[in-house]
Parts: structure tokens; sequence; C-alpha cells
């Protein structure tokens, strides 16, 4: 399925293939089912997609991907003392909860979690101009060790020993 920029408008079928193709290869999400419903849907400028998921008794507020992405994990500027290192990604907080201690949770949970299954760091990619990002990451001590053209995007590769 092609969700590159230029594609604003995909089926809900193709999401949803899309998205279950991407949980069946993850052993974590493999077996995850969620029901609910969309709201406060915005499609950023910058090819972002915002929305909430929610259902009658609550809503996801904040979401980090832990990834096992060879392509991430060959690069050559991460430490090499510090491996094996993980990824964390995608880090997403609604809105309404923004600048409250959400992110900061967040990654403290990811760290946490990767420290658990043995690795030694934490590294992953900020789009250079996410400049609200690189704002944040600065107060966690992170160090930028290298940059990289990937996903058609350039980034700041970011590392910490856990």
């Amino acid at each position: 399925m092609n969700l590159k920029p230029e594609t604003f408008a995909v089926t809900v079928s193709q999401v949803n293939e899309y998205i279950k193709k991407i949980f069946s290869q993850d052993e974590n999400l493999k077996y995850l089912m969620v029901k609910g419903e969309i709201s406060n849907f915005k499609n950023h400028s910058r090819g972002h997609l915002y929305f909430t998921l929610k259902d009658e008794n609550s809503r996801i507020i904040a979401a980090i991907s832990i990834d096992e992405d060879e392509e991430v994990n060959q690069l050559s500027c991460w430490t090499p003392s510090l491996q094996p290192g993980g990824e964390l990604a995608r880090l997403a907080v609604h809105p309404d909860v923004q600048n409250q201690g959400t992110a900061r949770q967040m990654l403290q949970y990811g760290m946490d979690v990767l420290k658990e299954r043995g690795k030694k760091s934490i590294h992953f990619l900020v789009n250079r101009y996410n400049v609200k990002a690189i704002r944040s990451y600065a107060q966690f001590d992170f160090n930028v060790v290298g940059e990289c053209e990937m996903f058609e995007q350039s980034f700041l590769c970011y590392e910490k020993e856990l």
C-alpha cells in the first residue's frame, strides 16, 4: 500500500490491511485487538496524522513504539560499546495532554522495557525539522551522535546509555 505524503485518501480497508500486516509481524502485537472510534482527526502539513482513539469510557492519549528495524540498527553512528541498543519510535501525545509530563513517562517506560530486555542503550531518529521534539529531547540528556537520510527524510540520530 502506498502511504506516501502525496497519497491523502485511502480506504478503511486499506488501512486495516496495512495495520494487520504490521501487527501480524510483531510478537507483542500479533493478538492485540482494539475496538473504538476515531475522533479529532488532523492531517498535519508535515505528513503526520493525529487522532484520538476512544470508546465510551476512555481514550488513548499517548503511544510509543519499541522497534526492531535492522536498517536503523545498522547505522554507523551508534556507539559500539553501547550495543546491543534498542530503538524507540513514533512517540505521540494527544494535544490535550501535551506539556504535562506524558512524553517523559512514555520515554521512561520505553527505556525501562529496553533495559529489561538486556539493551545497553536507547536510540531513535528525530526528523531534523521537528523543532518541538528536538527541544523536548534536549531535556533528557540524549546525545546527538549523527545524521542520516531514511524514509525520504532527514534525521538526527539520538542515543543514550541505559
